[in-house]
């Protein structure tokens, strides 16, 4: 997939409880600095002659006193590097001033008049070139369906300088003399294609650009975080804001923040994450029920291992946690833990640091390897458990790993208590486990096209960020 390696961002997602689109900060943002603009304003400059190229201008037909005149074919030949000069205009409009030292267009014309005796008629090629033109161009960005940003409006207006007219390989003279008066009116129009192809160069690369930023934010497939792309452009950067949908019965602890995208350095785009984002998504992933796992038989022997009554040579399972249940039901007994969460995990964004916490409903159940044998129901009770979370960024996703420092057990059975401190270090590593190799192994998409500097992600309450780096490679493609 071609991207548009600016993504033009700076992912700025502040914390707030969005109960309508734009009423606290937003989700994310996306903010590229002139330091990232730079690359790409200059790759479209880079590209304006192949593109104008590939977009003949269309044909025209006008009289010349008596002469009738019909130039075909006409397209661009030669375009100088042009010279991109822009400016950022709040809220969202992208301001463009580009001098064009030289173009020549050719084509051909079909000359034809009417006298007294007959009709004359004649045919040649012609050169227009077009010295100093200067184009003022400028795209607005707008919103679209499902929360999409793109180009809505976009204008271009041409200034001209010096014209000049080379004729070729006609007959008559009184053809090149009405193609020489009709200079005025052609060139007008010249640059008037020339003015759109151009402004389409700009919207194609910007929409694409565009294209990349996420109006749906999803750990997995079966969960997703809509909302709504809104520009914010100031005179150093072109930001994208993030503003989620309001979610019925989502609730944060923590009052809205604005995240602060300032950083040393120059660096081409900044990432800012916020944690009640995050902390949206792990409600959704709540009340889809992808908190809540079951570990069996069949489940991944990562994971079952752990809570068998035959240890092997690990030597740590249940079995150990209670030498009771290996002596009543068998080492080779089948043994279910069914985890189901009561309540959304939370992720917090502390000073250089994350912390985690996630709750839930434990139950064991454990069979007798025999038939008929009944499945009994052996330990039940609460767990919760919390500690910090390290994030890193990998090509275009981010991760997390949680390393638990503590973990609270509470059974409810007074047979079985001994395990709300024997259980612990089990239970511990069956949680961690699952968070890291499961549920978060996925990670969470990133707009395209960035690349993390030194993978330096820093936090500050409820916010997290990290300069980046732009990679305009797929944007800056030549192919249409």
């Amino acid at each position: 997939m071609n991207r548009f390696a600016v993504t033009m961002l700076v992912v700025t997602l502040s914390a707030g409880v969005c109960e309508a689109l734009g009423s606290s900060p937003p989700g994310y943002s996306v903010q590229i600095t002139r330091a990232g603009l730079d690359p790409l304003i200059n790759g479209i400059a880079n590209l304006s002659e192949a593109y104008a190229k590939k977009s003949p201008a269309p044909d025209a037909t006008m009289d010349i006193s008596n002469v009738h005149l019909i130039f075909k074919g006409m397209s661009i030949s030669t375009l100088e590097r042009p010279a991109f000069v822009y400016t950022l205009q709040a809220p969202n409009k992208l301001l463009t001033k580009v001098t064009l030292p030289k173009v020549i267009i050719k084509g051909l014309f079909q000359a034809s008049r009417r006298t007294q005796f007959e009709t004359q008629e004649d045919q040649g090629n012609v050169d227009f070139t077009l010295v100093n033109a200067t184009l003022t161009q400028s795209v607005t960005l707008g919103t679209f369906e499902n929360g999409i940003l793109r180009v809505d409006q976009r204008d271009c207006k041409a200034t001209l300088g010096s014209t000049n007219v080379a004729i070729q390989n006609n007959q008559q003279s009184f053809s090149a003399d009405a193609v020489r008066a009709a200079a005025p009116a052609e060139r007008q129009l010249l640059a008037t294609n020339l003015c759109n192809v151009l402004t389409q160069l700009l919207t194609k690369k910007v929409d694409r650009a565009l294209a990349q930023l996420p109006s749906v934010l999803s750990f997995s497939n079966n969960v997703s975080l809509k909302g709504q792309l809104t520009p914010a452009f100031t005179v150093d950067s072109v930001k994208v804001n993030f503003s989620e949908e309001s979610i019925t019965g989502f609730a944060s602890a923590w009052a809205p923040v604005l995240c602060d995208t300032s950083v040393a350095g120059s660096p081409q785009a900044i990432l800012t994450v916020s944690d009640v984002t995050f902390n949206k998504l792990l409600y959704l992933d709540y009340k889809s029920g992808l908190l809540n796992f079951t570990l069996s038989p069949s489940s991944a022997p990562i994971l079952y291992q752990k809570i068998t009554l035959d240890c092997g040579e690990s030597g740590v399972c249940l079995g150990n946690v209670d030498k009771k249940l290996p002596e009543r039901f068998g080492k080779d007994a089948k043994v279910e833990l069914q985890m189901e969460a009561p309540m959304a995990s939370t992720l917090e964004f502390k000073e250089s640091s994350t912390a985690m916490t996630a709750s839930w409903r434990a139950t064991v159940y454990i069979t007798k390897n025999q038939e008929g044998a009944p499945r009994t129901l052996v330990a039940s009770g609460a767990v919760s458990a919390s500690g910090p979370l390290q994030a890193n960024i990998q090509g275009e996703k981010a991760y997390g790993r949680v390393n638990i420092a503590e973990l609270k057990l509470k059974v409810d059975q007074p047979e079985v208590q001994s395990w709300d401190q024997d259980a612990q270090s089990l239970f511990k590593d069956i949680v961690q486990t699952y968070i890291n190799d499961f549920f978060l192994k996925d990670g969470l998409s990133l707009p395209s096209g960035l690349s993390v500097e030194n993978a330096s992600i820093k936090f500050s309450p409820h916010c997290g960020k990290a300069p980046f780096s732009l990679d305009y490679t797929g944007i800056l493609s030549s192919e249409e």
